[in-house]
């Protein structure tokens, strides 16, 4: 599980590296982690309930995505914003450690 959110978190930040496609090497590179991404979350559906699995990977990717949007893009993120994305982080744990 956790090399697909990996991936996704890659394909997502190669998204925004590439420009809006004006950079065709970069968004190839991000359309090749987004498959990555899918096909290790498939692998994980195998093992995993799909109740936990999908919101997890969404959610541990946003969380990542964020953080990485303001330290690499020097994003903003407001103070209702960052509780926000504390919520979506204990609730990945939470998801996460229940279905152990």
């Amino acid at each position: 599980m956790s090399g697909a959110i990996v991936a996704e978190v890659c394909a997502t930040l190669l998204l925004k590296a590439s420009a809006g496609f004006g950079r065709p090497l970069v968004g190839a590179a991000a359309l090749a982690a987004y498959t990555l991404a899918l096909v290790l979350l498939s692998r994980a559906l195998h093992r995993l309930p799909i109740s936990v699995a999908y919101p997890v990977w969404v959610g541990a990717g946003s969380v990542v995505v964020t953080v990485a949007g303001v330290v690499l893009f020097g994003d903003r993120l407001p103070p209702a914003g960052i509780a926000g994305i504390a919520l979506v982080a204990l609730g990945v744990i939470v998801l996460d450690v229940g279905s152990s």
